[in-house]
């Protein structure tokens, strides 16, 4: 739709799969996706740069929430837009989820945090965002090596 849009992931393979599976949706009308191998909290683009941001199951994983929130306000232009998600505590997805690991004996695949919706707003403002809208998503099951 005209936007240029610069997808950003610490693991190199993983900006290399999505720079292979981009190149085999993308139409003739809109310019590729461009993919960079970066750490959210040090984003490799110079201040006031980008319109928006949209960090989609990214929270739980990272290991300072400040560090990420400043970056993010440090590269968004004036009103410009984050959108973030953030893995739900209070979910019953979410502990079915943790029944199904340890039914299969399968342990959660590394560690992530939590939020409840009240700590997600709590940390946004405490970071100096407003939060516009909250809402809630689901996520997938596992068990085991099923989904």
């Amino acid at each position: 739709m005209g936007l240029r849009v610069i997808a950003v992931d610490q693991d190199h393979r993983m900006t290399s799969y999505a720079a292979l599976r981009s190149r085999a949706k993308v139409s003739d009308q809109f310019p590729p996706p461009a993919f960079v191998t970066a750490c959210g909290g040090q984003l490799p683009f110079p201040d006031d740069s980008v319109d928006g941001v949209v960090a989609v199951s990214l929270m739980g994983c990272i290991s300072s929430d400040e560090d990420f929130f400043r970056e993010i306000r440090r590269v968004l232009r004036p009103n410009g837009l984050a959108i973030i998600t953030f893995t739900n505590q209070e979910s019953l997805l979410h502990r079915i989820q943790n029944v199904l690991n340890r039914l299969s004996r399968q342990p959660a695949k590394g560690t992530y945090k939590t939020y409840t919706s009240s700590k997600a707003i709590s940390v946004l403002e405490n970071s100096g965002y407003r939060v516009l809208e909250n809402r809630f998503y689901n996520f997938f099951l596992t068990c085991g090596k099923k989904i």
